[in-house]
This record gives C-alpha cells, sequence and structure tokens, in this order.
C-alpha cells in the first residue's frame, strides 16, 4: 500500500461553505528547484483550527480525488499534521 505525504509551509487557514457543510482547509507553499507550489487540502473535522501553526513547515499524509468531469486534483487529510523544524 502507497501513502502520499505533502510537505510545505502552512501560509493560510480558511474555512468554507458547501452546500450547507463547513469545510476547513489549509493552503501550503512549498519552493523547490523547478518553482513555488501551492496546494489546498481539506483538514479532517476532527482537526482544531485554532491550534494551527502558520508559517510552520509540516508534512501530513493525504488523499487524492479527482472529479469525473474535471481534470482537477483535490488532496483531503488522512493523518494529524506533524510540523516539521
Amino acid at each position: 500500500m502507497y501513502s502520499l505525504k505533502i510537505v510545505g509551509q502552512i501560509e493560510v487557514v480558511k474555512s468554507s461553505v458547501f452546500e450547507g457543510k463547513t469545510s476547513s482547509r489549509v493552503e501550503l507553499l512549498s519552493i523547490t528547484e523547478k518553482g513555488i507550489n501551492v496546494c489546498s487540502v481539506k483538514l479532517l473535522e476532527t482537526e482544531n483550527i485554532a491550534e494551527i501553526k502558520k508559517n510552520t513547515n509540516m508534512e501530513m499524509e493525504v488523499a487524492l480525488f479527482t472529479a469525473k468531469d474535471k481534470k482537477d486534483i483535490y488532496f483531503s487529510q488522512i493523518s494529524p499534521i506533524k510540523y516539521i523544524k
């Protein structure tokens, strides 16, 4: 079995409402040799937004989702955030 980890720096924590349900997301910034990547990850409902440390390097395991009619890839958190020093 494979797992996918996203590593980056948390820049934005935000909540949004879709079809009457509130979900929380973090936007990560990752600078590599190839350029800058910005990634948005939907958080688990159990994640406490108040305890998320902005401007801190972190890693978390995610699952990938795609819509049938679009080419976009969506990420969803499946493990707790692990902060990296």
